[in-house]
């Protein structure tokens, strides 16, 4: 499949994320709202009803599963950042093609694969079945709708089209007003709108019409060149240093290290310690957000000073926004941004990934 320079996606992200949650929107209120007289059957699933039916008489939601891997994995990383402190019930990531034990009728379980073919997520399906798991489906067709409609299996369906490391919104909104809709977290509209607003103010600040040093994303990719880019950051921000991670990896063909504070000051750290190690051919860069708590922010200002002492050099990204999720969503479009202009720098084309192409075809 062709795709669209991956510049264009980037730049139209915003709309996408406003697309997003009216798809979102438009299949939770039609899926959970609908009275007695009037049940609506939403994508060949269950009607609202009858969810109310058979969660007041039979389910009661213990825990919260989000399953998808690769890009359509990214969603279920920066909900967990976001809902990990909100949350009454556990929520947990699963990357891995086989379902935890602990996975039983109460628990709730979403399924991502932006193609629907992904094998490990449509595994991640049929362990749910197993184990009488209430599901609810995220794709763009394959397999994975495929199944849903045979076993009447609500999903929701986005756009078809995209790479699924360009589809985020697509991903991660149903998943974030699912469990609005289902009570499990607080509506948040104000935070929605702030969110649309900073991004659209990224495109503004960072596009390709920007130029030079007065474009930030540019500036980081000049910054690293050629050199290895170490991406560290909080454990809170684990979904963005993930992000920029897997984008530099498939946009760019970089290497890249990361780790998160305060974990590496236990470990990693001695690491910087080296005398004859080439530190030159390194590019650290740390993810910083100023809602930071004190006691991180005094780990990560002492080992600034172990850098310092050291003469390494560092560059210090600051999320903008008043929300966490606005933060969050902040850094994943700039971090998008910079391994697009790093590929650029380096000669490569950031739309293509012939060796995961090569995996998929014979796997």
């Amino acid at each position: 499949m062709m795709y669209l320079n991956m510049l264009d996606y980037l730049i139209k992200f915003p709309q996408q994320c406003k697309d997003a949650i009216l798809i979102s929107d438009t299949f939770w209120d039609a899926y959970l709202e609908k009275g007695e007289d009037n049940s609506y059957i939403v994508c060949g699933g269950w009607d609202g009803k009858d969810f109310r039916d058979k969660n007041e008489r039979q389910r009661k939601i213990d825990n919260v599963v989000a399953c998808g891997i690769g890009g359509s994995g990214i969603g279920s990383d920066l909900l967990g950042d976001y809902i990990n402190r909100e949350m009454a019930v556990p929520f947990f990531v699963n990357q891995g093609d086989m379902l935890p034990s602990w996975i039983d009728r109460k628990s709730l379980v979403f399924v991502t694969s932006y193609s629907g073919n992904t094998q490990e997520t449509l595994n991640n399906y049929y362990d749910a079945q197993m184990k009488n798991a209430l599901i609810f489906a995220i794709t763009s067709g394959g397999k994975l709708e495929e199944e849903c409609l045979k076993d009447n299996v609500p999903y929701i369906k986005v756009p078809e089209g995209f790479p699924p490391r360009a589809s985020l919104g697509f991903l991660f909104f149903p998943l974030l007003r699912g469990l609005e809709k289902l009570k499990l977290i607080n509506e948040n509209e104000e935070q929605l709108r702030e969110i649309l607003k900073v991004l659209g103010k990224i495109v503004s600040d960072v596009g390709p019409e920007i130029v030079g040093a007065e474009n930030l994303a540019r500036k980081i990719a000049q910054n690293i060149g050629n050199k290895i880019p170490i991406i560290y950051g909080a454990s809170y921000l684990r979904a963005c240093v993930s992000r920029w991670k897997g984008q530099f990896n498939e946009n760019a063909k970089a290497f890249v290290l990361t780790n998160l504070f305060p974990q590496l000051n236990h470990n990693e750290i001695e690491a910087w310690g080296q005398n004859k190690f080439p530190f030159e051919r390194l590019r650290l860069i740390i993810l910083r957000d100023k809602q930071e708590d004190e006691d991180l922010k005094k780990c990560i200002e002492i080992f600034k000073i172990i850098l310092v002492r050291r003469r390494i050099e560092y560059e210090e990204v600051w999320a903008e926004g008043n929300t966490l999720l606005a933060r969050l969503f902040y850094l994943i479009l700039l971090g998008d941004f910079v391994s697009v202009y790093l590929a650029e720098n380096r000669e490569v084309n950031p739309s293509s990934i012939p060796l995961i192409d090569f995996l998929k075809k014979n796997s």
